[in-house]
């Protein structure tokens, strides 16, 4: 089945940083928030970095039209902000939205077309439509910016069920069975295992 639209939003939190997007909007001022996109972002002033910040934190949290709200503070002051633009177009989906959010998040991806999470996120809305022929190259172009993401692997696996194509399902399945296992492996080692391993040097 397709990942739980909780997952799709979380998708822009692992991806892109999650609580760390303000501070990421924070850097998009000091280089004059350009992008290989449309256009160089005006800065956000300071409040709106916060306000941004507390819509994610309120969206992780699930309280969406909270969230909503203050996404659409950003966006009336920025309407080409694209976390806000991505952000807002999740809790569309997350909504039952899903032609609103392909609307919004697609412009987001025109926007900042380095973000992976958002790519993900615009195929969950587009196999949500079933318009499968273009969630494939979405995907698969977040995978190319993100090779390790589990969603965006599950979410192509779920349309290959869809296209009667269960081999390839499987094989993407695998792959994200592995990523997280792998992750979860790591972080039990912890930073003694991986000093252990530095100081071991090479053989």
């Amino acid at each position: 089945a397709l990942l739980n639209l909780t997952d799709a939003m979380l998708t822009a939190g692992r991806e892109r940083g999650g609580m760390a997007i303000g501070a990421q909007a924070a850097q998009k001022q000091k280089t004059n928030g350009k992008h290989k996109g449309r256009a160089a972002q005006r800065p956000l002033s300071k409040p709106l970095i916060a306000a941004l910040q507390r819509a994610v934190a309120l969206h992780q949290s699930g309280q969406l039209d909270e969230a909503a709200a203050l996404y659409g503070q950003v966006l009336k002051e920025h309407p080409t902000q694209p976390d806000a633009l991505h952000l807002s177009g999740v809790i569309r989906l997350q909504k039952g939205d899903a032609e609103g959010a392909v609307k919004l998040i697609r412009d987001a991806v025109e926007i900042d077309p380095s973000n992976a999470g958002g790519f993900a996120n615009l195929g969950a809305a587009l196999i949500k439509l079933d318009r499968y022929g273009e969630a494939g190259p979405v995907l698969e172009e977040a995978i190319r910016l993100q090779p390790k993401s589990a969603e965006a692997h599950a979410n192509l696996a779920t349309m290959r069920e869809r296209q009667s194509n269960p081999s390839e399902a499987l094989v993407l399945l695998q792959r994200v069975l592995d990523q997280l296992v792998g992750g979860v492996s790591r972080r039990r080692a912890g930073p003694s295992a991986r000093a252990g391993s530095a100081l071991a040097g090479p053989s």
